[in-house]
């Protein structure tokens, strides 16, 4: 996002869309519905675990899994632990954009407490891989819980002085009251979420739908009224202590038992799935996306091009959105099947010759070299023409029968996820 600022005020601002797309709806294609747990997870390296959680709830209900009770309970421990461990992080940049950097170092400093109990309990500090549709993979002793309520205890007392910094600081509330104020009706016009919602004075949070153990759980939304900046990191700093005291509710309450069932067959439907991120709430749509979905999706392209192709070749009308419908259908159809195929061979070939080390490499490179090789054959060969579709679009299904044909022989599922 760009901003146009005169002296210190904002009197713009630019979105810039789609530089932040990965391409992760593609990637589902060739895993396992239980594999793109990793791959939500990798959607931001702050929220990931809320991310793995987000995708799991949704897969179960459609399938119609319980989780155990325990399972729900560590997931609501690990998801306060990101919470406190986020804002930490958004508190200590705060100081660091105003200069104040003694109070970004604490605040930093604090935050390295919870993610040694991340580190403890998953094994990771960043991207944590414990939850799995059905449950969770690691569970946490009595020792591990004690550590965590004792950590806590350690930290709100350490807090208490960095908060009374933020809140009470003659040069931080000079910095901060009156600035960015966002009215009740704006904040809901513009769609906004979590703590900036909740600095209006609007007491909705996500968690009180009850997902994982929430519902067993005693809180209230915190909210502020003044909607400014102030008011944001007011807000963020009382879910702080809010997220310490559901984390000694869930510790007090956890129950013995699994953490995790076993999951039969596939998923067959649809979910709309939401959580309260530390950054506000986020949804998670899993569909099942059939053979026939992908003949639509094809076949709408042709569409695209039959119709848009005659307005920029004989029309004269050469507008940017027409190209680009262009390219974008001579991509899908041609460019990208090809290269899939040039990237499999090398990397089956050294897999079946049982060297597995470089398999990776080569195909990821493959597919690259080739698909910039293709690039500049269809600007300079094809021109865009017609042909060019129809080739594509014989490349485009013969490669998918191809892969379909080795899915199937390998009995794994057909059909793909898509989370958004």
């Amino acid at each position: 996002m760009d901003l146009v600022l005169e002296d210190e005020t904002v009197v713009e601002a630019v979105p810039s869309i789609g530089f932040v797309h990965r391409g992760l709806e593609k990637l589902v294609e060739i895993k396992d519905f239980k594999e793109y747990v990793y791959i939500a997870e990798r959607v931001c390296g702050i929220c990931s675990f809320g991310h793995g959680m987000g995708y799991c709830q949704s897969v179960e209900h459609i399938m119609g899994v319980e989780p155990p009770r325990r399972a729900n309970y560590l997931r609501t421990i690990w998801m306060e632990m990101s919470r406190v461990h986020s804002h930490l992080l958004w508190l200590g940049l705060l100081a660091d954009a105003m200069g104040f950097e003694s109070l970004f170092m604490e605040s930093w400093r604090l935050r390295e407490k919870i993610l040694d109990m991340f580190d403890l309990t998953t094994g990771g500090r960043v991207i944590f891989s414990v939850n799995c549709i059905g449950g969770v993979l690691k569970d946490m002793d009595s020792g591990m819980l004690k550590a965590i309520s004792d950590t806590i205890d350690e930290m709100e007392k350490e807090l208490r002085p960095i908060a009374e910094a933020f809140l009470r600081d003659y040069t931080v509330g000079v910095r901060l009251r009156g600035l960015g104020v966002l009215k009740p009706e704006q904040a809901i016009l513009a769609g906004a979420v979590g703590p900036m919602l909740r600095s209006c004075g609007i007491a909705y949070d996500a968690r009180k739908l009850g997902y994982a153990a929430y519902n067993e759980l005693e809180f209230e939304p915190v909210t502020a009224s003044d909607g400014d900046s102030y008011a944001r990191c007011e807000v963020r700093i009382h879910e702080i202590y809010q997220s310490f005291a559901l984390i000694r509710q869930a510790i007090s309450k956890i129950p013995e038992g699994p953490i995790c069932v076993p999951v039969k067959g596939n998923p067959n439907g649809e979910y709309f799935m939401r959580i309260e991120q530390p950054r506000g709430e986020a949804i998670y749509y899993v569909k099942k996306l059939s053979i026939v979905s992908e003949v639509v999706i094809v076949i709408s392209c042709l569409v695209m091009y039959i119709l848009v192709y005659p307005i920029t070749k004989f029309g004269g009308m050469e507008a940017e959105s027409a190209r680009l419908c262009i390219h974008m259908v001579t991509w899908i159809t041609i460019v990208k099947p090809v290269a899939w195929v040039f990237s499999f061979i090398p990397a089956y070939g050294f897999r079946a010759a049982g060297d597995v080390k470089f398999t990776m490499t080569v195909s990821v490179l493959s597919m690259w070299f080739c698909r910039v090789l293709l690039a500049m054959i269809l600007a300079r060969g094809f021109g865009m023409g017609p042909m060019a579709v129809w080739i594509g679009m014989f490349a485009d299904w013969s490669v998918r029968g191809i892969i379909y044909a080795i899915r199937l022989k390998n009995k794994k599922w057909l059909n793909h996820q898509v989370i958004g």
